[in-house]
């Protein structure tokens, strides 16, 4: 139930921040730049996080090759896809924080994005930087519990809850871009809802089952 929450908690960053990087791109902004900032936000983020709770301690790893591995995909999938990086960050999960994860990500991403910079990165007014911060800020939080969701459960348990950002999408298109919805976006949105709140009661049912079946086969 934590790691349901938790995704349900990064549907409604993520869409928060989806929304803000359109909005910058309509003041100027490159991809390469909203991509930049965001791992820069997840970075302090996650550094926030350590020093409040593990220490700067629980960054050493003896992984690097596969958080270098899901920075590749993760640069990529923030451009493309996603489906490859939830099955890598659960794999790490099992091993590492979620911050480790995180921190990981952002700083080594920052590497081939920085170098990208230097031919995309320019100035911006006041606006547009508050804008970007905003972004970076939803994003560093929803990488934080994204990757909590994903160490907690399973990613067929969690992903089914990523569908609920249509509601915050649509929500945030008509108050920032007057985009309305389509009918089928009314009708198909409530479905793909339902279906996510059916998983969670399944869910919840299946963990009460098991733990009444642990605590009777318990010998008193």
């Amino acid at each position: 139930m934590l790691a349901i929450t938790l995704r349900l908690i990064t549907a409604v960053l993520l869409a928060i921040m989806f929304a803000l990087v359109k909005l910058a791109a309509t003041r100027g902004v490159h991809v390469v730049e909203s991509l930049f900032y965001r791992q820069i936000g997840s970075a302090l983020c996650a550094v926030a996080l350590v020093a409040a709770g593990p220490g700067f301690a629980s960054l050493r790893t003896k992984r690097i090759g596969a958080h270098v591995g899901r920075m590749a995909l993760g640069v990529t999938a923030m451009g493309l896809l996603t489906a490859s990086v939830t099955i890598v960050i659960r794999r790490l999960g099992a091993t590492e924080r979620a911050s480790t994860t995180v921190f990981w990500f952002a700083v080594s991403s920052l590497v081939p994005l920085g170098l990208l910079m230097l031919h995309f990165g320019k100035a911006h007014d006041a606006q547009t930087w508050a804008i970007l911060a905003a972004m970076a800020l939803a994003g560093g939080l929803a990488q934080l519990t994204l990757t909590g969701a994903l160490r907690l459960a399973p990613v067929a348990l969690v992903m089914p809850m990523d569908y609920t950002s249509l509601l915050w999408a649509t929500l945030l298109g008509m108050w920032l871009f007057a985009e309305l919805p389509t009918p089928w976006v009314w009708v198909g949105a409530p479905v793909i809802i339902g279906s996510g709140l059916v998983i969670v009661w399944r869910e919840h049912r299946l963990s009460r089952r098991a733990a009444l079946s642990a605590s009777a086969a318990t010998p008193t």
